[in-house]
Parts: C-alpha cells; sequence; structure tokens
C-alpha cells in the first residue's frame, strides 16, 4: 500500500512538472519559450540552438547517473532485478523529472546574453537627416502616400539556377503596411510591428540603461532616470523590399543605418544615426541595416508609426553582443549641429559623444 500511494504520488508531481513546463515553454514570441515578455530577434535562435544541445548532452549524463542511483536504492531490497523493464524506466525518468530541470525548461533556454557582466558600448555617430546624408541609405519623407510603388522598392526573387525570372514576375506581392509602435517599458525599448500577420513581431530594441541593471515598468513608463542613448544589441536589414517609418504625431525620432554595399560583413563603424526632424519620415532602400527607430522620452514614451514595407518580410541580423562582444550606444538627442559631426578616427570612442555634450553644457552655464 505504502508503495503504491508513494507511486501515486510521484505520478501527480509528475504530471504537474509536465504541465508547468508546457504552460511556460510555449509562451513565445520570436521564437522565445520564455513566460516573459519577447527578449528581441538576433540571438533567439541560434542561442536557444546551443543551449538545447547542451543542455541534450547533460540530460543524457544525468540519466546514466540518476539511472545508477535508482537502482542502487531498488537493489537494496531487492526490488529492482524483479522489476519490468518498462516500470525501471519509469522509475529513473521520473526520479530524473524530479531531481533535475528538463532541457527544454525556460531556465535552459531563455537567451539572455546579459546574465554577468554586459559588453562594452561603442560609440555611434549622429546626424541630421538629409537627402545629402541619407544618400546610397534612403531618403528623407514628407507624404508617405507618395511612397508607393513602384517608387516603393521591391527586389524580384532570387533565382537558383542560370534561367531568369520571366519578365513582370518575382515582385507582384507588393508592399503592406500598419502601426510601428515604439515605447518605453522602463529602462527596456520596445517595438511592436502590427504590420506583420505572425508572432515575430514584438522586438526588444534596446536598453536605456546597463542591461544588467535595466527594470521594466510598465508600457510608457520610464525607469528612475530617463535615457538620453539606448544600448543596441542587434540590427538587421531586408532583402526583398524597402522600408518607411513616418510618426503618427509629427514629432522627431532617430535611426540607425548602415549601407547595403557593406553586405554580410557588416562592423559597428559602418553605423551612423540620423535625428529626423519634425513633420518628416524616412525611406531605407532594401539591404540597408536598421532596427526599427528610437524615440527620445522627451518626445513621448509611447509612439506609434506609420510603416511600410514588402510583403514577404525577410529578415537578416546581427548580434552585437555574440559576434563583436560590444553594444552599439545611439544618442537619442541632437546636442548641437554644429558640433554633430565627429571625427572619423574617434567615432567608435565613447568620449567623442561625451565631449560635444559636455559643450553643450558649458554654453548653457
Amino acid at each position: 500500500i505504502f508503495f503504491f500511494f508513494f507511486f501515486c504520488f510521484v505520478v501527480l508531481l509528475f504530471f504537474f512538472f509536465v504541465f508547468f513546463f508546457f504552460f511556460f515553454f510555449f509562451q513565445a514570441e520570436d521564437g522565445i519559450r520564455d513566460a516573459q515578455e519577447s527578449r528581441g530577434l538576433g540571438d533567439v535562435y541560434k542561442r536557444q540552438y546551443q543551449r538545447r544541445v547542451r543542455g541534450l548532452r547533460n540530460w543524457t549524463n544525468r540519466w546514466t547517473r540518476t539511472s545508477t542511483l535508482t537502482r542502487h536504492c531498488a537493489g537494496a531490497s531487492g526490488l529492482w532485478r524483479s522489476m519490468p523493464a518498462h516500470t525501471r524506466t519509469l522509475m529513473t525518468t521520473l526520479t530524473l523529472a524530479l531531481t533535475h530541470p528538463h532541457p527544454h525548461a525556460p531556465s535552459c533556454t531563455r537567451p539572455d546574453p546579459y546574465t554577468h557582466a554586459p559588453p562594452p558600448a561603442l560609440q555611434v555617430p549622429v546626424k541630421l537627416a538629409t537627402p545629402e546624408n541619407l544618400d546610397g541609405l534612403g531618403y528623407l519623407v514628407d507624404n508617405p502616400d507618395e511612397w508607393t510603388v513602384p517608387r516603393f522598392e521591391i527586389k524580384p526573387w532570387p533565382c537558383r539556377g542560370w534561367r531568369t525570372l520571366d519578365p513582370g514576375t518575382g515582385d507582384e506581392a507588393g508592399t503592406t503596411e500598419g502601426r510601428f509602435d515604439i515605447y518605453w517599458d522602463g529602462d527596456l525599448l520596445y517595438g511592436k510591428n502590427h504590420t506583420i500577420t505572425s508572432e515575430a513581431n514584438h522586438y526588444l530594441l534596446g536598453y536605456g540603461t546597463e542591461p544588467t541593471q535595466a527594470k521594466p515598468r510598465g508600457r510608457g513608463v520610464l525607469g528612475h532616470r530617463p535615457p538620453t542613448s539606448v544600448l543596441l544589441w542587434y540590427s538587421d536589414y531586408h532583402p526583398d523590399g524597402g522600408q518607411l517609418f513616418f510618426p503618427t504625431d509629427g514629432r522627431p525620432f532617430i535611426t540607425n543605418l548602415a549601407p547595403a554595399s557593406v553586405g554580410d560583413d557588416i562592423r559597428p563603424e559602418h553605423f551612423v544615426a540620423f535625428y529626423v526632424p519634425a513633420g518628416k519620415g524616412v525611406y531605407i532602400h532594401p539591404g540597408t541595416w536598421h532596427n526599427a527607430v528610437y524615440t527620445d522620452p522627451k518626445h513621448g514614451t509611447d509612439r506609434s508609426f506609420f510603416n511600410r514595407q514588402g510583403k514577404v518580410h525577410a529578415r537578416v541580423s546581427v548580434n552585437w553582443a555574440d559576434e563583436f562582444q560590444a553594444l552599439l550606444r545611439v544618442p537619442l538627442t541632437l546636442c548641437e549641429l554644429s558640433l554633430i559631426h565627429i571625427s572619423e578616427p574617434t567615432r567608435l570612442l565613447s568620449i567623442s559623444y561625451a565631449v560635444f555634450c559636455l559643450k553643450k553644457k558649458k554654453k548653457k552655464k
């Protein structure tokens, strides 16, 4: 009777564990198996795969150790050898489930690159968005209604072999449009792309403070110190079409761009941030590296943008923390127009931004 009730108790615990695991594991956005809000784009898939491989390897080792332990415990009472094979397997599984976390549990697969000391931040220079400064990257937009196909660029579908596309095909999907929300949640900057019908439309864009100290406080609510810059951990581009951002409130915003000509050999020094003035929007070419847009809290902590993009919405990303062991620090303000143009050798040094902001403070005094 004792073994019967003990077995029932263990089975109930096992099913509770399975329910708990499935309930949290499949609450996901952007492929993230985590109960918390979306943690971003770039390191989701690769980091989960690597951790699952390590988790499965550890799970196999634990199975061997736990099987031996269970066998010795049951063998002391002479029960192990008398048990059927499937009963021994079940007992080992239950013991392992109760004593070790599952390799697919959220604690094993949560893609958090900042569990320890965060990587250093590289300063990105900022310029005023003008037709001249945006040359090769995109255009300044006065009226989004003027930016439709064929002016809005859609790239033809790539061919596998030597045969070419039939004329007029490969780019017929056109564009799609909708709302793109940019909002602060404490020290975290999020983006929500309502234009996309899939679930991979909620992004952690960056941090307003050191990532290990960043805390959420609710949508539209700032942290204790309003951020003057945002720390980016990834960037991406769309090979299938361009993208247009236009603020519905007409207020300024910041975008961070790198030319499509660098291709996949992107580096931090290729990026330049652009301050888009009030009443303007920005259109970027297909292949232009970017990462949505950013808002200074002074212009709003919860803003909406009109977004137009290609319907295919292919995306290629770089994870700065994984590939370059660094973050990109993008200013959210434009200190002084006369001090924007930072010299090329020092454009990635944190002192560059600090120097011309210090000059601004001296002028105010």
